[in-house]
């Protein structure tokens, strides 16, 4: 197993290459449905974090990291 490798993310994949089939856009499907769920919880860390006024230089910054 590698350290980069991102289990949840292959299983998706994988599930989503056994339903659909092997085009590119099928393996990333995955990806494109859960970065809404990725960014509305990085936005509520962010809130977390830090004060009102700065927490939206953090959520840029856990976004684009």
């Amino acid at each position: 197993m590698d350290a980069n490798n991102h289990l949840v993310n292959s299983a998706l994949s994988n599930f989503f290459y056994n339903l659909f089939g092997s085009a590119e856009w099928v393996l990333r499907m995955a990806n494109v449905l859960f970065f809404p769920v990725y960014l509305w919880y990085t936005y509520k860390l962010a809130g977390l974090l830090s004060k009102k006024h700065a927490m939206g230089l953090d959520y840029l910054a856990m976004v684009c990291a």
